[in-house]
């Protein structure tokens, strides 16, 4: 093979190698595509329809396609019904949080999700016990002592004897030694904040091997356009 057949077949190869590159950086899958696609779950408070054990937690995953994208699998959504309540008579429906699910554009308000609803998601779909409020006993009003009546003083003042020193005068704005300040706290009950999913994921991040792929296809591109082709001699020119 000449150096001529040689340089030919090198800048073909050359041009090849750039169509690819650009091919392979514009029509992988994205990243966001991907996250699209992945398993999501969804922590619920799933109705038994048993009267001692009303409520099971459950995790169902989020439909990602098909006519029902972004409800849960199972069709947790149309578990719908009151909340239960000791005594109830008809059938109670699951317990779930607001979500959003970008992917579909799908966004779901929640079910039975009320201050009873989230103290029983709270509890691991356990019905909390409830608290006995104590009752004050009653208070028992004293009786008047009876008054007591003077009996007439003996005239006459004695003298007193002897000296009688001062008692010490206490002032009563001095604070009380060893005195503690009892500091109260309140406890801070947070209700769980609604779930948003993300279905972007690390786009920007994960999408960068196609910037770098499409700068080395357009760094050889330039190169095979500045670099002049090796003229063909032909034989004819030659025997001249």
């Amino acid at each position: 093979m000449t150096a001529q057949t040689r340089s030919r077949a090198s800048r073909r190869l050359g041009w090849l190698v750039v169509v690819g590159m650009t091919v392979a950086a514009l029509a992988a899958p994205s990243a966001t595509s991907l996250a699209a696609d992945a398993k999501i779950e969804i922590t619920i408070c799933h109705a038994t329809g048993s009267q001692g054990n009303p409520y099971i937690v459950n995790s169902p995953a989020i439909n990602s396609s098909g006519a029902f994208a972004g409800e849960l699998a199972g069709g947790h959504n149309g578990h719908t019904g009151p909340l239960w309540f000791p005594g109830i008579q008809v059938s109670w429906g699951d317990i779930i949080p607001p979500y959003v699910y970008p992917p579909a554009n799908f966004t779901y308000a929640g079910l039975n999700w009320t201050a009873e609803g989230q103290a029983i998601y709270d509890n691991d779909c356990n019905i909390p016990e409830a608290t006995a409020t104590p009752t004050e006993a009653p208070t028992a009003t004293p009786t008047q002592a009876p008054t007591a009546t003077p009996t007439d003083a003996p005239t006459g003042t004695p003298a007193p004897t002897g000296s009688v020193e001062p008692t010490q005068t206490v002032n009563p704005t001095d604070p009380p030694a060893g005195s503690v300040d009892a500091a109260t706290a309140t406890p801070a009950r947070t209700l769980p904040s609604t779930s948003t999913i993300d279905g972007s994921g690390n786009g920007p991040m994960n999408d960068g091997w196609r910037v770098v792929l499409l700068a080395l296809a357009g760094v050889l591109a330039t190169a095979l356009l500045l670099t002049p082709a090796t003229a063909v001699v032909r034989k004819d020119d030659r025997r001249r």
